[in-house]
């Protein structure tokens, strides 16, 4: 097989101009990559530790192993993640026991005969089949809210199926008790103050990243694969931005935040969204995108420093050279989602060196998927 490869190039080296990022390394400054292997704190040891032992291996492993790793990843984020998690579970299974419900009522006064069955089919034109595609992939979204992977979305959809049918089977829980203690096992582990970045080693350094960053007037750009891990760095940036509003007062303008920084020895933590920081997912249209990048490449707007990115929705094909320092959250099953998230930043027009930081949390699944994978 290799042979045949090395003689296909060979015949087509003539036809096709085949580039990597080689090309662009002699005309950009170098680039440095830190893999990060993060200790977990004592309450992350005791949340993976307590899953691991009494929570995986319940049902088909096929229908467990992206159930098991989406939860275990909530945990070396950060433990705030997981009580989301549960709750969203188990609000969507309400809904999803309204919406049977409802179906069954439906179908007292539905009637089937020759003549609706034709005219449906009649109506199931392109433009019908078209919109049909559309809704379908809106629902995804919707039926999957904190999952912004592809592959795990059709995971998920293939599971739900394949169970619906039943064809995957698990053992019974013995009572309603043993489910119920399915989704609140963590809540003896938990402190009352979950909102706590020393709870989690990714965000300490996550913070002390921000910090330093800002103290040398470099911009940052930070990946993640879940967007409900977005949804809490955005609550600790709220957090941080009251307690130093609570101290130095309210900054509206540039002056009042050029203030501040000089009185903090260069770090106001001032966090005031699509100013000091912003964000690209699925639910940022094109339009408000391309107004988001040129803001945050304008080398004269130095309030805007920070950029949060699902890897799915804005890791391909923008450029964020305004950026020298990017940090992937959590590693992708597929490497190329980081790789191209890398190249939103080391690519030409860059005039300052890139770093790149990868965290994974050591001695957890998390870390074993990166060494596999990369």
């Amino acid at each position: 097989m290799k042979k045949r490869v090395h003689i296909l190039f060979k015949l087509l080296k003539e036809c096709i101009h085949r580039c990597d990022y080689n090309v662009l390394v002699p005309y950009l400054q170098p680039k440095f990559e830190y893999v990060l292997s993060l200790r977990l704190t004592e309450l992350q040891e005791k949340l993976y530790k307590y899953y691991l032992e009494n929570l995986t291996g319940n049902g088909e492993m096929f229908q467990r192993l992206f159930a098991d790793f989406t939860r275990l990843s909530y945990i070396w984020n950060h433990p705030a993640l997981l009580p989301q998690h549960y709750k969203r579970k188990r609000s969507a299974e309400d809904q999803e026991d309204d919406d049977d419900d409802d179906d069954a009522n439906s179908m007292d006064d539905f009637i089937v005969d020759g003549s609706s069955s034709e005219s449906v089919a009649e109506s199931d034109d392109s433009d019908t089949l078209i919109k049909k595609e559309e809704n379908m992939s809106v629902s995804s979204k919707e039926e999957f809210p904190e999952i912004d992977s592809d592959i795990e979305i059709v995971f998920e959809k293939q599971v739900k199926k394949v169970a619906a049918n039943g064809s995957i089977t698990s053992e019974p829980a013995e009572n309603e008790q043993d489910v119920e203690d399915e989704s609140t096992w963590f809540e003896k582990f938990m402190p009352e103050n979950l909102l706590d970045l020393n709870l989690s080693a990714k965000f300490i350094l996550l913070f002390t990243i921000l910090e330093k960053c800002e103290i040398i007037g470099d911009k940052i750009l930070i990946f993640s694969q879940s967007l409900n891990t977005l949804n809490l760095i955005e609550d600790f940036l709220k957090i941080k931005m009251k307690e130093y509003v609570d101290k130095y007062g309210p900054m509206d303008d540039e002056e009042s935040y050029e203030n501040v920084v000089a009185q903090t020895g260069g770090v106001s933590h001032s966090w005031e969204r699509n100013r000091d920081y912003f964000r690209i997912d699925g639910n940022v249209n094109s339009n408000l995108r391309t107004k988001i990048q040129e803001h945050f490449n304008d080398p004269g707007k130095h309030r805007a420093r920070l950029l949060l990115i699902s890897t799915k929705a804005g890791g391909i094909g923008i450029n964020l050279v305004g950026a020298n320092r990017c940090v992937i959250f959590d590693a992708s099953w597929n490497p190329a989602n980081d790789m191209q998230a890398i190249f939103r930043i080391f690519r030409y027009g860059q005039l300052k060196p890139v770093y790149v930081y990868r965290f994974t949390a050591s001695g957890t699944y998390c870390c074993f998927n990166w060494l596999c994978f990369y």
